[in-house]
C-alpha cells in the first residue's frame, strides 16, 4: 500500500467524518430552519434567502467532504497491451544480370508477300461513290424551253381587282342623285362570303357610294352565299322576270350605273340585271361576285 492510500485510511478511522455527519450537517440544517422560522436576527426576506443558500453552500461541501472520506478514489489501472512486433522486411526478388557479352534476342521477323505490302502502305479510300452527272442538249431536263411548244407554262401574277380613284369619283357622281332609292334598310351592296377579292372590291364600291352621299351603316355592304356563285359584277331588282319592270326611277339609276362602270372599265361587258320574286318591293342590290378573269380558271 503506498503514502497516498495510507493517508485516506487514516482520515476514514477517525472520528472526523462522524463528526460532519452527525454534528456540521444537523447544526447547518437547524441554522437553516431558525432563519426562517424564527428569525433571531430579524432579518428580511432577501437577507434570509442569502444567509439560506450560504449555509446550503457550506453543508453541500461538508457534505462532499464527507463523502470523499467514506469513498476514496482508487487510481486509475492502465492496462498495457503488447505491441506486435512488424513484419520482417522481405527483400524483393534479385534481379538476373545480364552480361554486355551476351548476345541480346532478336524478333523473330514476319514474312508478308509483295502484295501484303502494298495494301498496309495504302492509305484508306472513302467509301463515298464520287458521281458525276452532266445533262446538255436541247432536250436535257436542265433546259427551260419557252414558247408554244414548251412545256413550261410561266403565269404572271394578277394585279388586284379594285376600284382606282377615278373610277371611285366617277361611280359617286353617278349615285348622288339617286339617294331617294335607299331607306337605309337594306344592303345595297353583297358580295360573295369568304371570297377576299369580292369583299375587296364591295369594300371599293362601299368607298365610292360614300363618297356620293350615301350613308352606308356599319362596314356597309352584305354577304351572301349562292349556288352557284355570280361572276363580276351585276344587279338584282325585285319582279318576275318578263312579268314585271322596274319603277322608272330605279331603271335610270340602273342604266346610269351601268354607263358610269363600262365607260371607267370597270366591267367590259354589259351590266347584267336579274329579277328576283322574293325581293321585297323597293329595294335592289348590286351584286359583286367571283373575279371575271380567274373564274373562267376553276
Amino acid at each position: 500500500m503506498d503514502r497516498v492510500s495510507l493517508e485516506q485510511q487514516s482520515w476514514i478511522d477517525t472520528i472526523v467524518p462522524i463528526f460532519l455527519e452527525r454534528f456540521i450537517l444537523a447544526v447547518l440544517a437547524a441554522a437553516v430552519i431558525g432563519i426562517f422560522m424564527v428569525n433571531p436576527l430579524k432579518w428580511d426576506r432577501t437577507q434570509q434567502a442569502g444567509a439560506a443558500l450560504a449555509l446550503v453552500g457550506v453543508a453541500l461541501f461538508v457534505a462532499g467532504t464527507a463523502y470523499r472520506m467514506y469513498h476514496p478514489a482508487q487510481p486509475m489501472a492502465i492496462q498495457t497491451t503488447d505491441i506486435p512486433k512488424s513484419k520482417e522486411h522481405i527483400p524483393p526478388p534479385p534481379v538476373p544480370s545480364v552480361s554486355p557479352h551476351e548476345p541480346k534476342p532478336q524478333p523473330t521477323p514476319q514474312l508478308t508477300s509483295p502484295a501484303a505490302r502494298g495494301n498496309m502502305m495504302e492509305k484508306p479510300k472513302d467509301s463515298t461513290p464520287n458521281i458525276t452527272q452532266r445533262s446538255e442538249g436541247p432536250n436535257s431536263p436542265n433546259v427551260v424551253t419557252l414558247g408554244s411548244n414548251s412545256p413550261v407554262t410561266i403565269v404572271q401574277g394578277l394585279p388586284p381587282w379594285i376600284l382606282s380613284s377615278v373610277q371611285q369619283q366617277a361611280i359617286a357622281a353617278a349615285v348622288r342623285p339617286y339617294l331617294s332609292l335607299w331607306d337605309g334598310k337594306f344592303d345595297v351592296i353583297v358580295c360573295n362570303i369568304g371570297d377576299p377579292e369580292s369583299i375587296r372590291m364591295a369594300e371599293a364600291f362601299v368607298a365610292a357610294f360614300r363618297a356620293g352621299g350615301w350613308q352606308l351603316p356599319y362596314g356597309g355592304y352584305g354577304q351572301a352565299m349562292s349556288m352557284p356563285a355570280p361572276v363580276g359584277i351585276s344587279m338584282n331588282v325585285p319582279g318576275v322576270l318578263g312579268t314585271d319592270q322596274p319603277t322608272p326611277e330605279l331603271q335610270r339609276f340602273l342604266e346610269d350605273l351601268a354607263n358610269v362602270l363600262r365607260r371607267t372599265g370597270v366591267i367590259a361587258e354589259p351590266l347584267g340585271v336579274g329579277m328576283t320574286p322574293q325581293m321585297p318591293a323597293g329595294r335592289f342590290e348590286i351584286r359583286i361576285g367571283r373575279r371575271p378573269d380567274t373564274a373562267t380558271r376553276r
